[in-house]
Order: structure tokens, then C-alpha cells, then sequence
């Protein structure tokens, strides 16, 4: 009888975990520099977009604010579920 084992490349899956990990701190830094940006300079009457449009704008901005954690707790915790994978497989084997 011929034993079926799961086979994991390693290597492949520690690279798109780096590129993934990567990813992630980006676009955090990216959205957080994207949030101040909107905050400091949309309907704060400086002179860069003002009035009812840039209004509405921020207001629906805001409502995506409050949603960016989430975003970022998906990633990591993919980042999580892929390396705690990753131990298991290695773990395997290593028993075999």
C-alpha cells in the first residue's frame, strides 16, 4: 500500500510568508499615511478640498476609517495561520 503524504514546499511557503508579512507592514504604513493625509488637509477649510463635496467625502471616510484594523487583523492573521501550518508541516517531517 502506498502512503499518501502531504507535501509542503517549505522554502516556497517561508517566501510568500516574508512577502506576505511585507505586504502587510505596507499597506498599514500606507493607509495610515493615506488617513492622516485625508484627516489634515479634506474639509479642514486649508485650502486643498473644501466644501460640500470634500464634506461627504471625508464623512464616507470615516466610515472606512473605523474599518482599517480589521483590515489589517485579516492579514495578519493569515500571516499567522500560514506559519502555525507551516510548524506542523515541519514537525511531520520531522517524525517521519
Amino acid at each position: 500500500m502506498i502512503e499518501a503524504k502531504n507535501i509542503v514546499e517549505s522554502e516556497e511557503v517561508k517566501n510568500k510568508l516574508n512577502e506576505l508579512k511585507q505586504l502587510t507592514d505596507r499597506v498599514e504604513k500606507n493607509l495610515i499615511n493615506m488617513n492622516s493625509l485625508i484627516t489634515e488637509t479634506v474639509g479642514q477649510n486649508v485650502g486643498v478640498w473644501d466644501g460640500e463635496s470634500a464634506n461627504q467625502f471625508r464623512s464616507d471616510w470615516n466610515k472606512i476609517e473605523n474599518e482599517i484594523p480589521s483590515y489589517l487583523k485579516i492579514f495578519q492573521k493569515q500571516v499567522i495561520n500560514i506559519e502555525g501550518m507551516l510548524e506542523k508541516t515541519q514537525q511531520e517531517n520531522n517524525q517521519s
